[in-house]
């Protein structure tokens, strides 16, 4: 997803009007692929939103023999059924952090609690058998995914126990 929304963006005379011919063939909004800006810490789950609303027109755009643009070899960017459902899985995860910390207020005060949801939650997904909010299973990707995060969460939660201004921020210096 995020090649194909760079090589769309970029190829602004083939490319570009090509997609923007499929969105309104398919009756869509006109609507750009989100990029993934790696110092945007939420630019992943807008990509993985618009993306999964864009479903049938990426698929449709990234198919052999689509009949609107013969010429385009696009294959390589079409996500099999397992990676769409890795994506849709990854965006129900990042929603409630990105909706968390796109807050107004956010504090020092509020860092460690959120921490200990998001190890609970993070500990609970990443069982065997944990389920999305649809009931299916997390595909095993996603679930190594949320170990790894909990490994790197931990990691700055043990920082926070040198920090002095966490211990005063959580009332214990």
């Amino acid at each position: 997803l995020r090649r194909l929304a760079a090589t769309i963006r970029k190829s602004t005379t083939i490319l570009l009007p090509a997609w923007k011919k499929q969105l309104k063939n398919l009756n869509q909004d006109i609507l750009m692929l989100k990029q993934d800006v790696r110092t945007r810490w939420c630019s992943t789950h807008d990509m993985l939103k618009r993306a999964v609303r864009l479903k049938t027109a990426i698929k449709s755009f990234c198919e052999a023999d689509n009949d609107l643009h013969p010429d385009l070899d696009l294959e390589e960017y079409q996500l099999s059924r397992r990676e769409w459902s890795i994506a849709e899985q990854l965006l129900e995860v990042l929603k409630d952090a990105t909706l968390f910390f796109s807050r107004s207020t956010p504090n020092l005060a509020s860092v460690i609690p959120v921490m200990d949801v998001l190890d609970e939650r993070l500990t609970t997904t990443a069982l065997p058998g944990s389920k999305t909010s649809k009931g299916v299973p997390y595909d095993p990707a996603v679930r190594f995914a949320h170990k790894f995060a909990q490994q790197v969460l931990n990691k700055y939660y043990e920082l926070t126990d040198s920090s002095e201004c966490y211990r005063i921020a959580m009332g214990e210096f």
